[in-house]
């Protein structure tokens, strides 16, 4: 599993913690970090540029860092 993908299990596991609406804060996220993250999976390839932009999306929605 790469990072890109454990960030997507941290991402639901924070949604959970805080009781979150999960498609409403997900769509937020995916929508600031330019992807759609129930697209990623253990086999999509880590990039950078979208590992860094899917922390500052996480950041904007929810006020923690991942």
């Amino acid at each position: 599993m790469g990072q890109l993908s454990r960030m997507v299990w941290d991402i639901e596991a924070l949604i959970a913690r805080k009781g979150l609406d999960e498609f409403m804060t997900k769509g937020r996220i995916s929508a600031n970090a330019g992807f759609v993250l129930s697209l990623v999976d253990e086999r999509t390839p880590d990039d950078p540029d979208k590992i860094q932009r899917l922390r500052d999306a996480v950041l904007l929605v929810t006020d923690e860092k991942i």
